[in-house]
């Protein structure tokens, strides 16, 4: 894989944090390869540096992976669950939340 000493963000690409820069503060190749990301109303609110409840309601866990294209590091939405639907075994395998998803549950 190439090296991203260089680069100095990593950008989110799909799901609800696309387009999200986060500033890097070690290189790419250190960061996890994947990560689990807890969404909420507040999320939205501290990345446009709004005020935000002290409490907010988990509505769904996304899965972002890190990945390398044209020499640059991102991270693509991998999948999403909501909290109820989430155990250990199922952030292994992310599913989509599409209603023809046969791995849904009914």
């Amino acid at each position: 894989m190439p090296h991203s000493t260089q680069q100095k963000v990593i950008e989110f690409m799909g799901g609800p944090l696309d387009g999200h820069l986060e500033p890097l503060a070690v290189t790419a190749e250190r960061l996890p390869e994947k990560i689990v990301c807890y969404i909420s109303a507040n999320v939205f609110h501290l990345l446009e540096g709004e005020p935000h409840e002290h409490e907010s309601v988990v509505t769904s866990l996304v899965i972002y992976r890190r990945e390398n294209q044209k020499n640059k590091w991102s991270y693509a939405f991998a999948g999403s669950f909501t909290p109820q639907n989430v155990t250990r075994e199922s952030t292994d395998e992310p599913r989509n939340d599409g209603t023809d998803d046969p791995s849904r549950p009914e």
